[in-house]
């Protein structure tokens, strides 16, 4: 039997390993918490690592095979006249070099519109040096004005037509303008003329900058593309070149079936 002293011990033991179990158990979920929750985190890491990668590798891809527009090409008479005309417009002349034409050294360059990767490369139609010398026989083609492709004869010409740029940005800064300058009443009339007024502040500023007039060659008309409608206009480059100016006015709340 037992004696007192035994009795009064024996709950301290079992209190004891009843405590040391749940400690070795507490202490075991604890531990297997941590590590779940490193597994958790590393599977994460692994994921955010994985799709990261994979917009890199699809931005690489599209970079790799992708193509963009480089520049269209204009052929010019007097390539200074070209480059004063096309600063109106936002352009910014970047590269001036050399090229050989009918082995002949002409000038050229690039023009870059606004910043944003899209170029116009002016080529000077360059002239037989020998031309001035008296008696020379010229049989070089002569340089002519580009056609115009709005005439009933050289409408229905094939191949590149005209260069497109968009005003949008370019109008807005003119109303926002106006508006501070001459109130609400003629900021509404800048509203409701929005190509007139942008034609007429580029004339205002070539016949201050360059003394010459912009060649309204097709009025401004409403144009409905898709759900987009714009306010479109041509002028022309002073060889001849169409440049379509495009406002846009507003997107209808529907989206529209194509045309065909």
């Amino acid at each position: 039997m037992m004696n007192k002293a035994a009795y009064t011990i024996l709950p301290v033991i079992i209190f004891f390993l009843h405590f040391s179990n749940a400690f070795l158990i507490a202490s075991q979920k604890l531990a297997h918490s941590k590590h779940l929750k490193q597994l958790m985190t590393s599977a994460e890491v692994s994921s955010t690592a994985s799709q990261s990668q994979k917009a890199n590798e699809d931005a690489s891809a599209g970079q790799q095979s992708g193509l963009k527009l480089h520049h269209c090409s204009v052929a010019t008479g007097n390539i200074q006249n070209s480059l004063k005309f096309y600063s109106l417009l936002g352009f910014r002349d970047v590269n001036r070099f050399y090229t050989i034409k009918d082995g002949l050294p002409t000038k050229a360059c690039w023009m870059e519109l606004n910043g944003g990767g899209a170029f116009v490369e002016l080529v000077e139609e360059a002239t037989d040096p020998l031309a001035d010398i008296e008696g020379y026989e010229d049989e070089s083609p002569k340089r002519q004005k580009a056609l115009n492709l709005v005439s009933d004869e050289h409408m229905m010409v094939l191949g590149l037509n005209h260069l497109a740029i968009d005003v949008t940005k370019s109008w807005k800064a003119i109303a926002e303008e106006s508006k501070k300058e001459e109130g609400s009443n003629q900021a509404e009339e800048v509203r409701e003329e929005r190509m007139k007024t942008f034609l007429s502040a580029l004339n205002e500023k070539s016949e201050k900058q360059f003394q010459k007039s912009v060649r309204l060659v097709i009025p401004p008309a409403q144009q409905m593309i898709g759900s987009q409608v714009f306010e479109t206009a041509f002028i022309a480059d002073p060889d001849g070149t169409l440049i379509e100016l495009l406002l846009h006015m507003k997107t209808l709340p529907q989206e529209l079936e194509p045309d065909w």
